[in-house]
């Protein structure tokens, strides 16, 4: 998987790709891709915050679980949707984070294969 890149408030920090899985663990230590389904229907602010700091601390930036809700509100500033658009932006950032890594699904994983086929043989010899 490349590196990860994450843009907060104007500045961009990098996961390099050694580190992505751990990235990955680290966001489901605080929101599952489950919960990031129930988040976009009923969104609570303090669920997606810490997520999503926890993913910047990750990436080391110096920010608190505060300072990133801060940041979610400030979008609440009249523009229609402002607010529900970044709830959902930052739980697509999330979701793809934890996604990079679940196994490629047009490769059988070990066991997960019709009786007598061989995995990665695409077609009878």
């Amino acid at each position: 998987m490349p590196a990860i890149r994450i843009t907060f408030k104007g500045a961009e920090y990098v996961i390099p790709e050694d580190r992505a899985f751990a990235a990955g663990d680290e966001v489901e230590r605080f929101i599952t891709l489950r919960g990031i389904g129930r988040e976009m229907a009923d969104p609570r602010l303090g669920v997606v915050s810490k997520a999503y700091g926890a993913l910047l601390r990750f990436a080391g930036c110096k920010v608190s679980d505060a300072e990133v809700k801060a940041e979610l509100v400030r979008h609440v500033d009249g523009t229609p949707g402002g607010l529900s658009a970044a709830i959902n932006k930052s739980l697509g950032d999330l979701a793809m984070v934890i996604m990079e890594f679940a196994p490629d699904l047009e490769t059988p994983v070990a066991g997960d294969t019709d009786e007598g086929e061989q995995p990665g043989k695409t077609e009878a010899s």
